[in-house]
Formats: C-alpha cells, structure tokens, sequence
C-alpha cells in the first residue's frame, strides 16, 4: 500500500465509512434497528481505528492527542 501513496490509505477508510453509512441510511429507511446499528457501529469503528492508526505513526502532538482521545 505505500506504493499507492500516503494518502490512499486513509481515502479508502473514509469510503469504507462512507459504505457503511450509506448503508445504515437504508436499513433506517428498512425500520430494521439491528442492522443499522451494526452499520453505525462499522462506521464508527472504521473511523476510530483509523485515527487511532494514523497518530500511531506520528509522534509529539500527534501522541498528546492520541491520549485526549482515549
């Protein structure tokens, strides 16, 4: 992955959250609450594992902001 580039990493998180969303949208449409709430879960997963993953490789303020996110 890092022949794609720094940045495709992160823009294939976002549509990963993007889907999951878009899926949580339809099943709210559906009236079916279990399965958005694992779409919502998805989403929000996908974007914590994500930031968490990205400071990780920082250092400094990256750290101290890690810290205030836990």
């Amino acid at each position: 992955m890092a022949a794609a580039g720094p940045h495709k990493p992160i823009l294939m998180l976002f549509d990963g959250a993007l889907t999951s969303l878009a899926i949580a949208r339809v099943e709210t449409q559906a009236k079916n609450i279990a399965a958005k709430g694992r779409a919502i879960s998805r989403t929000i997963r996908i974007i914590e594992d994500g930031f968490r993953s990205s400071l990780a490789k920082s250092g400094g303020a990256a750290q101290r902001l890690q810290a205030c996110a836990a």
